[in-house]
């Protein structure tokens, strides 16, 4: 089966390819060559986490990937930056996509707290290697566990306000897990009540395009990818991470 790539590529080669069939399926690697070969495998492993929650129409076998669209910037792009809005992006919001994405995100919060279910206070400090001098998960910056958790619930609360100015503000949450909840409530506020006028609408937020689209495909990508960089931790360091979880997010 055929699947459509979107690419979108900075000046230093860095590219990151989105499955325009399946938002938050993506992989970012420093050449577009070595991206687009890896993406049949995070394909493969997308379709495993949708048919794990019983999600139907989800394809076994092989796949071929052919790119449908490549956007370049003239800036250096690093792991995680993204800012484009493609074609499929402005098309029109159906309210059957909307709950269909709106699933699919819940499924990775599951997956998300499945992931930290019993973890011990010990666990939240363990580090990925970065770059001696960096700040902590600032280009190359090394990330504790606790750093990802809390950088998910900011990340997901700043797609909104670029869609919907101001929200009001939420409360104070010291707890991680209470945070994530409280942003999660958030976009399911935001979204229970959208017009159709709101799913056909582009907003410019400083000088960054938005869709209702656009703000699913990145909170579907932005807890997935982060969940990977959990997992890999948690793996690393000998954590027994249930098989469906490393199936599902491909490590």
């Amino acid at each position: 089966m055929k699947f459509s790539l979107l690419l979108e590529i900075g000046r230093n080669g860095r590219c990151t390819a989105w499955c325009a069939d399946f938002p938050g399926a993506h992989v970012s690697h420093p050449r577009e060559s070595e991206t687009v070969e890896a993406m049949p495998e995070e394909i493969a492993s997308f379709l495993y986490f949708l048919r794990h929650f019983g999600e139907e129409g989800c394809v076994t076998g092989s796949f071929e990937c052919s790119v449908v669209e490549r956007q370049v910037f003239n800036v250096a792009l690093h792991p995680c930056d993204t800012q484009a809005i493609f074609s499929v992006d402005r098309e029109p919001l159906t309210l059957a996509e909307q709950k269909k994405f709106l699933r699919w995100l819940g499924h990775s919060h599951t997956m998300l707290l499945d992931l930290m279910n019993g973890l011990t206070p010990g666990a939240w400090g363990w580090k990925k290697e970065g770059k001696e001098g960096r700040a902590l998960g600032k280009m190359g910056g090394g990330w504790t566990i606790e750093a990802y958790l809390k950088h998910i619930a900011s990340a997901e609360k700043w797609y909104l306000s670029n869609f919907w100015s101001g929200l009001p503000k939420l409360k104070r949450a010291d707890d991680i897990t209470e945070r994530i909840a409280l942003v999660r409530n958030q976009l399911k506020e935001c979204f229970a009540g959208t017009t159709v006028e709101e799913r056909q609408k582009v907003v410019d937020a400083d000088g960054e395009l938005w869709t209702l689209r656009k703000v699913l495909r990145r909170a579907l990508y932005h807890e997935r990818c982060h969940s990977k960089g959990i997992a890999r931790l948690l793996v690393q360091n000998g954590w027994n991470v249930v098989d469906y979880i490393r199936k599902g997010l491909g490590v």
